[in-house]
């Protein structure tokens, strides 16, 4: 796949996570809702990665000594599991409350993704009704 592809795709599917998770805080104010991210974690996926190069199978060999833990990574999702006072469709990164650039904040993109999502679903079977 292409790299740059690849980015793209990546960063698309965060920013329908942030879109989502606002979405949802404002459809059902009834549970907490929040985005996070662990920051850049060593979790062993690179290790399909073939490296085709000297200097990225010495980037692959340093990295896991230098970026977090799993366990460092979890630290944001456990905070928001046990914090009561946190927002509900806010985004957090190293347990403290992030600011969104103008594009993920856009309610018109929010609803339509949501509204998108649930014809889909409905599409395919499943029911998109809360109770």
């Amino acid at each position: 796949m292409d790299k740059d592809l690849a980015k793209n795709l990546y960063s698309t599917s965060k920013l329908a996570q942030v879109y989502y998770t606002s979405e949802l805080a404002k459809r059902r104010p009834d549970i907490t809702a929040m985005a996070m991210h662990p920051g850049l974690c060593y979790t062993g996926l690179a290790r399909y990665v073939k490296p085709n190069s000297i200097l990225l199978g010495w980037i692959g060999k340093i990295l896991p000594l230098i970026i977090r833990t799993p366990e460092e990574g979890a630290q944001t999702a456990v905070y928001c599991c046990v914090e009561e006072e946190l927002e509900s469709g806010g985004y957090y990164g190293d347990c403290e409350k992030e600011e969104l650039n103008k594009v993920a904040t856009d309610p018109e993109t929010q609803a339509k993704l949501w509204d998108f999502s649930e014809n889909l679903l409905s599409q395919k079977g499943f029911s998109t009704t809360s109770n």
